[in-house]
C-alpha cells in the first residue's frame, strides 16, 4: 500500500517536473535577453501575407549569422490584432510570446456609421483589451504555460497538447 502511494505521488512529481523547469526556463530568458538586447544588429527579412488574416499580417525574421532566433508576426482584423512572437535556437522553439488585442467594435465603426447602423457605441481605442500569454518549451516540448491572468496552466489540459503541436508545426512552417 505505502509503496503504491509512494509511486503515485512520484508519477505526480514528474508530471508537475514536466511544466516546472527552472533550469530551463532561466536559459529562455537569457536567449530572449540576448536576442531582445541585439535586435537592431541581427539581419532582418520583411514581407507581408494576406493568407493567414482579414487585414493581412506583417513578418519579419531576424537572423543572427545564419541563424533565424526570431520571428514576429503581426496580425491585423477589423475586430482586433495579434502579435505573435517565436524565439528559437538551433531551429528549436524556446519561447512563443502573444499578446492579442481586442477591439470593442471593428476598427472602421465610427460614430457615424455606428448611428446608421442601429449601434449606440463605436471603436474606441481606450476600451481595447489587451491579454498577453507566454510559452516555455524545451525540445520541442512545451514546458511552461502562462495564460493572460498570470497563471500557470497545468499540462494536464487538451489544450496543453494543442497549443504544444500547433506552435511548433507552424514554426516549422515558416523557418522553410
Amino acid at each position: 500500500m505505502k509503496a503504491g502511494v509512494l509511486t503515485y505521488m512520484m508519477i505526480l512529481g514528474l508530471g508537475y517536473a514536466k511544466s516546472q523547469s527552472p533550469a530551463q526556463i532561466e536559459l529562455i530568458r537569457k536567449h530572449f535577453k540576448y536576442v531582445s538586447e541585439n535586435l537592431d544588429s541581427f539581419r532582418s527579412e520583411e514581407s507581408k501575407t494576406f493568407d493567414e488574416s482579414t487585414d493581412g499580417a506583417d513578418i519579419s525574421k531576424y537572423y543572427d549569422g545564419k541563424e533565424c532566433v526570431k520571428i514576429r508576426m503581426e496580425y491585423y482584423g477589423e475586430t482586433g490584432k495579434l502579435f505573435r512572437e517565436y524565439y528559437v535556437k538551433d531551429d528549436k522553439l524556446l519561447f512563443v510570446f502573444d499578446q492579442e488585442y481586442r477591439y470593442n467594435m471593428p476598427y472602421y465603426m465610427d460614430s457615424v456609421r455606428a448611428s446608421q447602423s442601429g449601434f449606440n457605441q463605436w471603436f474606441d481605442p481606450e476600451k481595447t483589451k489587451l491579454s498577453e500569454s507566454r510559452y516555455y518549451f524545451e525540445n520541442s516540448k512545451l514546458i511552461r504555460w502562462i495564460d493572460p491572468t498570470g497563471q500557470h496552466v497545468s499540462d494536464d489540459t487538451d489544450d496543453w497538447n494543442e497549443k504544444e503541436k500547433f506552435y511548433v508545426k507552424d514554426l516549422k512552417s515558416r523557418l522553410k
